[in-house]
């Protein structure tokens, strides 16, 4: 998961590096091209963890509702099969995906955005 977000990130910044270039170009800060990819990072890590979290909870909830059976070893009789979200490592993994997140889109961008404006709206850097 960790090489998948910071892979997507890295090449989301050089994938755009033009479009950084143009913002560059018209006068945008250095500042305020990072701040504006650290947002955009943002509103798709609240997009995923949301989605997740609903293709999760729908998944769990089938799960019980299934009221699977079986038997383990030493329990007579055997038991359902029951899911319990636990909020605390939900939360957890989701402050973890917008640390990594965000720490990716800084790192490409410093690299990315301190090129000269001319190299970066030829695309001559890849």
């Amino acid at each position: 998961i960790i090489f998948s977000i910071f892979n997507s990130a890295t090449m989301t910044v050089i994938e755009r590096s033009q479009e950084i270039g143009m913002l560059r170009s018209v006068g945008f800060t250095q500042r305020y091209v990072k701040r504006l990819f650290l947002r955009e990072m943002a509103a798709l890590c609240t997009l995923a963890v949301l989605c997740g979290g609903l293709i999760g909870a729908v998944g769990i909830g089938g799960v019980n509702a299934a009221r699977i059976h079986f038997t383990p070893p030493g329990i007579a009789g055997g038991v359902f099969l029951e899911l319990t979200p636990n909020s605390l490592v939900v939360f957890g993994a989701a402050v973890l995906i917008f640390a990594l997140a965000g720490s990716a889109v800084v790192l490409a961008m410093r690299a990315v955005v301190r090129q000269k404006i001319t190299v970066l709206l030829m695309g001559s850097h890849r």
